[in-house]
């Protein structure tokens, strides 16, 4: 089989009170390679198979490949969303022997795990802060710990990552935190 398209994330669906299924359309190999969150209000959570939600996976991932997740303990409440993503385990489980049969399946599926692995990676990286591929020598390794506590985290005049201390020179001495609200389309 080949991948067709590089979605490994379904949703994130908005919770109206009325709705405990929610598909989703990327293969996997088991109902344990899924990792679905909850979100409500800035915090997530992740739900734990098969207490917080039940797996139903299409008969056949090739041709169709997903399912539904299903929330046993009802509805999505509005103002949450929940979001099902890939968790292919970052293994290689097929062991081809030298004087063995050759099974087209078993090597497809291989390199079909292996190409999810990279999507889960490329989702996860897309996700991350970065900087433009011609910035030659980007330092951005955080300070230890114990320099990072209780500091702010800065760039200096090189764009380089480091901890200021609070209250010392060249550190904020105020720090505003505006929350905005709108209805949608403001």
């Amino acid at each position: 089989m080949t991948i067709n398209s590089p979605t490994r994330v379904a949703g994130p669906y908005s919770g109206a009170g009325n709705t405990a299924t929610y598909s989703f359309n990327f293969r996997v190999f088991a109902a344990t390679a899924l990792q679905v969150i909850r979100a409500y209000s800035g915090t997530e959570i992740t739900l734990t198979l098969p207490t917080d939600y039940t797996v139903s996976l299409n008969a056949n991932q090739i041709s169709t490949p997903g399912g539904t997740i299903t929330l046993p303990a009802g509805n999505l409440p509005t103002g949450y969303t929940l979001t099902i993503l890939s968790s292919v385990p970052y293994l290689q489980p097929a062991d081809f022997q030298n004087t063995g049969g050759f099974y087209p399946e078993v090597l497809n599926d291989s390199l079909d795990r292996a190409t999810m692995q990279i999507q889960q990676l490329t989702v996860a990286r897309d996700r991350t802060v970065r900087v433009p591929i011609s910035d030659a020598n980007p330092a951005l390794v955080l300070p230890t710990a114990a320099q990072r506590a209780n500091s702010y985290l800065a760039l200096d005049g090189n764009g380089n990552c480091i901890a200021v201390d609070a209250g010392a020179t060249g550190s904020p001495t105020t720090i505003i935190r505006q929350n905005f609200s709108g209805d949608g389309s403001n």
